[in-house]
């Protein structure tokens, strides 16, 4: 049995006293504690409770996998209880688990994702407190790690122990406390859990913790490597055991080399997404002399670079445009934006940074068990593309949204590609969406719904229409200097289009971007570089490339450097006829023909260079194979192994391949469809492997369901409903938007909006029998005006576990309503036995389909009743509910709420309260306009589709180009204005109204940042005015006792010290009271 020792200096550890309540006290006479964690359910509720047993603490984070962070910041609540059926699309974050068998047997973990500000791995701690009045030496521990979700990431995933003196620096507690659970072939939970149990038992930690001193214990739940937590399992701690031994401290046979060099701080650190980008103290390089520092024991993966806190220039080392290895020294660069890709984890005995006149380098030397010259040994084998939609039949209207930057912005590749369809016959119609300069992280960060611009953003665009197909194009050299980054962006918006787009289906296109022109030394290198990191890419995520750049490539080695350079109008950015090529090659790519038989092309290129255009398009076209070709009906499986260090290597050449149906899978293992409909499974296996990809051929979605809504803006902030509209038949429908069903699988479900009915089963409410039947009801008094709906519940095979009620809501204006104070009625129809008691749970969603509970104020509770009947006079309990749900409607976005009446815990829905909603209100509120010293009113008559304001002079006023947008609108004597921020006391700006980084702008406009301007803007230029009731600006304070206005024209009264902040008209001037 393997050994471990913490050396606890004992001064040290005197600094880490107990609190009480905050630790496990242990001593020779009360050396054990365990813990099993079922006191996480409130037996007199019947309820899973959140709150972590004394001495527990969780967290999560959100910075990177395999991070752990403080005990001191970590939560005593989880976030979310359940167990049993967790879908794939389960909210992240850390859980109460349960097990189906004994709902009072609990477990804690957590779910990871990769969902921006999502959980990124979960750890939980624990504290312990040497009571006695001798040192602490060891520590026997034992402990079960329970799996309530399946986890298809590729990478697996790990939970291992650390350990700490201070709560807050962390070692590892090495292979005994590590377990590993491979792949599964799915994401998703199962009805009987735990799926599976990893049981760690007896095993020993050495300690040398002082009297009165602490030893911190923390379970990190991650994906396994990488830097990519979706897909993940549910992991949860369980049937703890901790038994401690007094006496002298016991030797460390992997304690810390004690000729190691003493901490010494240098103000460097090793800055990536193992640590959030953060400057943090456990990944600052210690200074060992002579131009050498050192970080030691760490694993290192995702990207990072060399920085000093504030990135300054002085101290900012990037990438050399090559990848890091183990054990080999890497040449930094200086001021490069470039990260340093890490995709594996490297484990590192120490990581050295060597500074001198001639440049930096960093060196990442192997821990035990990667030694240099160690061989690698086959760790995992994993079919790719994993999980892959092919589309052989194109529809009759091709539809192509393009999520692109100036590469395909300049001279209108979209332009183009519609010409040529038309020309060539077809009915096609390509729609760009441009962000000039930026990536797609960028065009994800718009958010859900209207952009800062005011217009769609990319996500609220792809839920917009049933597109064919997605073109996804990377910032030009991002593919190439940033891979990890390129994988990501890609991974997500595949996620995001498979999961929001009408047309789940779409074929989604990364075209390759092409190395820059000039640097010729470095030209096919480089290009090389972005083909492989594509192909990569593709194999991975099941996309489609156009290969553009592998087109820049053979023009160069047929042209050299003089032929290629008319393909570009500066360093990057193509011209007519590059674009052109493009075009070319994007018809060839989704139409399955050949570029070379385009007949069209447009008047700024000539017959002789649309000729050599189409030549170079087709034969790239030919030259390049593609792991998922939608027109051939093809996908390219490869099975693709890994060493221990996430080294790719060569797979085992006795791995048997096996198919499900729906065509063949040949001998060099590519998949050729038959056409047939549904998902395949493609298989490959030997005796230490079983790997799995599936492949789901299936047709383009064309329409658009379109769901009925009620609709709020900023002048109708409130909605209400009480039902009585539904008259009393049985199968009444439901008020416009709202919508019900009945899940028959298990209580405490809340399903889908879209497939929920707009009518009732049966109606009725006075003396309800205790055989009533099961399901959706229009609740009243028999033939009464006073309606309510809701259902029953039952134990029958096949019947209603629970009922839903759902309302959709869309915003369909320009700012955001939040606050929403909300208030219902929760009526009971029918008293109900069940000795779990019932409970009606208010929840919200932006889709309708991934819920997200409204918290404990949204929730109503009731207890058993004595018998199960009805009330003569109905409703015979009516519990009003009225609070304030702190989100907001988000304008484009969809908003949904759910009532789920269910049966409180366990399976068991029979003698159920009869339960509905009724006197339903919503009112929302608009967010606070922005205060500013000064402001700029605007009167847009420049035909932009959206305006932005940039200022440059005495600073950038308004941020980075393009500035910033508006955010409000007034009317001021009859005309309407857009109005800006001006929030400066002096200084002088240039104002530059753009379209918002799309290439238009007006000439520059001066002011000094001292008063209010009013201003017309058109595309010819700026134009200040004077408006009607505002005679001048007032520079000095009015007169007390002077009528006031608002800018409305109302009468606000004498003007005066005691006057509340706003803007008002005082004898015709403009004044701002603040």
């Amino acid at each position: 049995m393997k050994k471990l020792s913490i050396m606890l200096a004992a001064a040290f550890c005197l600094l880490c006293q107990a609190k009480a309540g905050d630790g496990i006290t242990l001593t020779p006479a009360n050396n054990t504690a365990t813990e099993n964690f079922d006191g996480m359910w409130d037996a007199t509720a019947s309820a899973a409770t959140l709150n972590m047993p004394d001495g527990w603490r969780i967290e999560r984070q959100m910075g990177a996998p395999r991070m752990v962070g403080s005990y001191s910041a970590a939560a005593t609540e989880v976030m979310y209880s359940g167990g049993a059926g967790l879908p794939g699309n389960a909210k992240n974050g850390t859980w109460n688990f349960g097990s189906s068998a004994a709902p009072t047997d609990r477990a804690v973990g957590g779910l990871s994702t990769t969902v921006d500000g999502g959980t990124r791995c979960v750890n939980v701690m624990t504290r312990l407190v040497n009571g006695g009045t001798i040192p602490l030496n060891k520590l026997t521990i034992s402990y079960d790690i329970e799996k309530y979700r399946k986890g298809g990431n590729e990478n697996g995933f790990t939970v291992q122990l650390y350990y700490s003196a201070d709560g807050s620096n962390w070692k590892k507690a090495g292979s005994d406390f590590k377990t590993d659970f491979a792949k599964d072939d799915e994401t998703l939970g199962a009805a009987d859990v735990p799926i599976a149990t990893a049981s760690v038992g007896g095993k020993q930690l050495n300690t040398a913790v002082a009297a009165g001193g602490s030893i911190y214990l923390a379970w990190n739940i991650s994906v396994s490597r990488g830097t990519t937590p979706n897909k993940a399992m549910g992991l949860a701690l369980d049937n703890v055991s901790l038994t401690a031994s007094f006496g002298e401290p016991l030797p460390d046979p992997d304690g810390e080399d004690p000729s190691r060099p003493p901490f010494v701080a240098s103000g460097i650190f090793l800055r990536g997404e193992v640590n959030g980008w953060l400057a943090d103290s456990a990944w600052e390089f210690s200074d060992e002399g002579n131009g050498t520092y050192a970080i030691y024991d760490k694993e290192l993966s995702g990207n990072f670079k060399i920085a000093d806190a504030k990135w300054t220039s002085l101290c900012n080392y990037g990438s050399n445009g090559s990848a890091i290895m183990a054990d080999r020294p890497y040449a930094l660069v200086q001021g490069t934006d470039d990260n340093i890709p890490c995709g594996y984890i490297f484990d590192c005995k120490r990581i050295l940074l060597t500074i001198a006149d001639t440049g930096a380098t960093l060196m990442l030397e192997s821990n035990e068990g990667g030694k240099p010259g160690e061989p690698s040994a086959l760790q995992s084998v994993a079919l790719q593309p994993a999980d892959v939609t092919l589309v052989p039949q194109l529809p009759a209207k091709v539809k192509v949204l393009s999520l692109n930057n100036s590469l395909i912005h300049y001279n209108d590749q979209d332009f183009m590609f519609n010409d040529i369809a038309r020309a060539m016959g077809k009915d096609a119609h390509w729609t760009k969406h441009t962000l000039l300069g930026k990536p797609l992280s960028t065009h994800w960060d718009e958010g859900d719904g209207l952009a800062a611009d005011g217009n769609p953003g990319a996500k609220m665009l792809i839920r917009s229409e049933a597109w064919s197909h997605i073109i996804l194009q990377e910032q030009s050299s991002l593919p190439r200097t940033d891979p990890e980054a390129f994988r990501n962006n890609v991974r997500k918006w595949v996620e995001y289009i498979r999961e929001h787009c009408p047309n789940p289906n779409a074929v989604v296109i990364v075209p390759m971007n092409w190395a820059y022109s000039g640097d010729w030394t470095n030209f096919t290198d480089f290009n090389s570089t972005l083909l492989n990191n594509c192909q990569d890419v593709a194999r991975e995520t099941g996309v489609t490339i156009c290969p553009v750049g592998l087109a820049y490539q053979q023009a160069f080695d047929a042209e050299g450097a003089e032929g290629i350079a008319s393909w570009y109008q500066d360093d990057r950015h193509p011209t007519d006829k590059s674009t052109y090529m493009a075009a070319c090659m994007e018809y060839g790519l989704i139409f399955g023909e050949s570029p070379a038989t385009i007949s069209y092309h447009p008047a700024a290129v000539t017959d002789a260079e649309a000729a050599s255009m189409r030549s170079y398009a087709a034969k790239a076209l030919a030259k390049f194979t593609n792991y998922v070709d939608h027109t051939a009906a093809t996908v390219r499986f490869t099975a693709v192994a890994r060493d221990q260090y996430g080294n790719e290597m060569e797979a085992p050449a006795d791995l048997a391949y096996t198919l499900t149906g729906g065509g063949t899978l040949g001998d060099d293992h590519v998949f050729r469809s038959d056409k047939t409909e549904g998902t395949f499974k493609v298989s490959a296996q030997n005796s230490l492997f079983n790997t799995v990809a599936t492949v789901k051929v299936a047709h383009a979605e064309t329409e658009v369901t379109v769901l009925p809504a009620i609709e709020m803006d900023a002048y109708h902030l409130s909605a209400a409903e009480n039902f009585n509209a539904m008259g009393s038949d049985a199968g009444a429908r439901l008020p416009q938007a709202w919508r019900i069903d009945r899940q028959t699988t298990a209580p405490r479900k809340v399903g889908s909006y879209a497939e929920a009915l707009d009518n009732t089963m049966y109606a009725g409410g006075a003396a309800l029998p205790p055989n009533a039947k099961n399901g959706t009801w229009n609740f009243g008094a028999d033939n009464g005006a006073d309606r309510a709906v809701g259902g029953i519940s039952t134990g029958v095979a096949g019947g209603t576990r629970c009922v839903n009620i759902y309302a959709h809501f869309t915003n369909s204006g320009r700012k955001d309503i939040g606050k929403l104070h909300i208030s219902y009625d929760v009526e009971k129809y029918r008293m109900g036995s069940n000795p779990a008691g019932f409970t009606v749970q208010m929840y919200h969603s932006t889709d309708g389909r991934n819920w997200t509970s409204a918290g404990n104020d949204f929730c109503t509770r009731l207890a058993p009743d004595a018998t199960t009947g009805g009330y003569d006079e109905v409703p015979g309990q009516t519990i009003p509910v009225s609070a304030v749900l702190d989100t907001r409607m988000q304008p484009g976005v969809d908003f949904f709420l759910a009532w789920n009446i269910t049966v409180s815990s366990g399976d068991a829905a029979n003698n159920a309260m009869a339960l509905a909603i009724d006197n339903f209100r919503l009112c929302g509120e608009l967010p606070a306009v922005p205060t500013a010293k000064h402001y700029i009113y605007v009167i847009d008559e420049t035909g932009f589709d959206a305006l932005g304001l940039y200022a440059w002079g005495d600073g950038e006023l308004f941020g980075a180009w393009p500035g910033q947008g508006w955010v409000d609108e007034k009317t001021i004597g009859g005309d309407a204005y857009k109005v800006f921020l001006l929030d400066a006391d002096g200084g002088t700006y240039n104002l530059i109204f753009n379209n918002w980084n799309n290439g238009k702008q007006v000439a520059d406009f001066t002011v000094t940042a001292n008063r209010d301007y009013y201003l017309r803007v058109s595309a010819s230029g700026v134009t200040e005015l004077t408006p009607a009731g505002i005679a001048a600006v007032g520079l000095q304070p009015a007169a007390d006792g002077s009528h006031a206005y608002y800018l409305n024209g109302r009468k606000a009264g004498p003007w005066g010290s005691g006057r509340a902040k706003g803007i008002y008209i005082v004898n015709g001037k403009k004044y701002v009271n603040k």
